[in-house]
């Protein structure tokens, strides 16, 4: 972590919820919505970035 920077901690349901809710509203259907931030904060957790919520 560079200097000055902070780690910041989600709750993973909270953090889903608010994925799904930007992808919602950007016009995507709210089961792909919820699907798709299941897996990106899933990716995160396993320490995969690539494909996570940062990507």
């Amino acid at each position: 972590m560079a200097s000055g920077e902070t780690t910041r901690v989600f709750a993973v349901k909270r953090l889903e919820a608010f994925i799904a809710s930007v992808l919602g509203g950007l016009g995507l259907p709210e089961s792909d919505a919820a699907t798709c931030a299941a897996r990106m904060t899933e990716s995160d957790l396993r320490g995969v970035d690539t494909h996570g919520i940062f990507r």
